[in-house]
C-alpha cells in the first residue's frame, strides 16, 4: 500500500474516532440534562401536589422556591442549579394541580348529597375518591349543581352524570357510590343507586357494583336504631350554644387552646 494511501486512512480513522468521541461526550451531556429535568419537573408536580393539598394559593410556589434556593446555597451550593431548574411560577403550578385533577379519574369511588340553601334552591355536591396500585386513597371536589326544579331521583342522575361527563370520566372503572338515606337514593327500582349501577354495568360487563349510604347518615342511623337521644341531645345543644354566638365561639376557642398548651406542657420530655 503507498504511504500516502495509509496515511489518508490513519487520518480518517483518527477523525472517525474523533466524531464518536464528540457524540458520544454529547449524548452524555443530553442524557443527564433529560435526567435533571426529569427531576425538576417531578419536583415540580410533588410541591404542587403539596400546594394544592393545603388549599395554599398558586403563588406559593415562588414563595417556596425563593427559600428554597437559600438553603440550597447553604447546605449544598453543588445542586443550587438543579433546585434553580424547578419550575414553580403561578401558572405552572395551575397547571400541575390541574394536571394531577385529570389523573384522578381511575378506580372511581362517587360520593354525593343532596342539600338546600335558604334560597330554596337544592344543591347536590359531587364528589370523587380514587384508589391506585399502592392503595392510596385520594379524594376530590368535582362540582356543585344546583337543581332548581324537582329532585326525583331521575334529575339527581341526569345531572350526576353530565357532571362527570364533563371531567372525562371512564364509567368502566366506577366500582362504587355512596349517598345518602333518602328515598330517591336508596329505592330499589328507581332509586340514584339503582339507576347508576345500570349505568355503570353497561360500560364495565356487568361486574359488581356497590352502593353505600355516607359514613355521618350511617352514625345517625344507628343512634336512632340505638334510642342514643339523650347523648345526641346534649350534643345538639351544646353545638348550637357555641354557635349561635361570636362570644361563646371565641370563648370556646380560647379553652381548646389552653387545654392544647397544658397537654403539651404535660407530655414535654424534661
Amino acid at each position: 500500500m503507498p504511504k500516502n494511501t495509509k496515511t489518508c486512512k490513519d487520518s480518517r480513522d483518527e477523525k472517525v474516532n474523533e466524531l464518536l468521541t464528540a457524540l458520544k461526550k454529547q449524548q452524555f451531556v443530553f442524557s443527564r440534562s433529560r435526567e435533571i429535568s426529569d427531576a425538576a419537573v417531578k419536583a415540580s408536580y410533588l410541591i404542587a401536589n403539596k400546594i394544592g393539598l393545603a388549599s395554599k394559593p398558586f403563588s406559593e410556589g415562588e414563595f417556596v422556591k425563593t427559600y428554597m434556593l437559600k438553603a440550597a446555597e447553604t447546605v449544598c451550593p453543588e445542586k443550587h442549579q438543579a433546585f434553580a431548574n424547578i419550575s414553580l411560577t403561578r401558572n405552572t403550578v395551575a397547571d400541575r394541580i390541574s394536571d394531577l385533577a385529570e389523573d384522578l379519574d381511575s378506580q372511581l369511588k362517587l360520593a354525593i348529597d343532596e342539600s338546600t340553601e335558604i334560597t330554596d334552591v337544592a344543591q347536590l355536591v359531587i364528589f370523587i375518591r380514587g384508589v391506585d396500585d399502592t392503595l392510596t386513597v385520594t379524594e376530590e371536589f368535582v362540582e356543585l349543581v344546583p337543581i332548581t326544579d324537582t329532585t326525583t331521583a331521575a334529575d339527581i342522575v341526569t345531572v350526576l352524570v353530565g357532571a362527570l361527563d364533563r371531567v372525562g370520566v371512564d364509567w368502566s372503572r366506577a366500582v362504587s357510590l355512596a349517598t345518602d338515606g333518602a328515598p330517591s337514593m336508596t329505592g330499589r327500582k328507581a332509586g340514584v343507586g339503582t339507576k347508576f349501577r345500570e349505568k355503570v354495568q353497561a360500560a364495565n360487563g356487568r361486574r359488581d357494583f356497590w352502593t353505600f349510604h355516607c359514613i355521618l347518615h350511617q352514625e345517625e342511623l344507628c343512634c336512632k336504631s340505638l334510642k342514643m337521644n339523650n347523648v345526641m341531645e346534649v350534643v345538639v345543644r351544646t353545638v348550637n350554644f357555641i354557635q349561635s354566638r361570636g362570644l361563646n365561639h371565641r370563648q370556646f376557642d380560647s379553652l381548646l387552646r389552653e387545654k392544647d398548651q397544658t397537654m403539651a406542657c404535660h407530655t414535654t420530655p424534661r
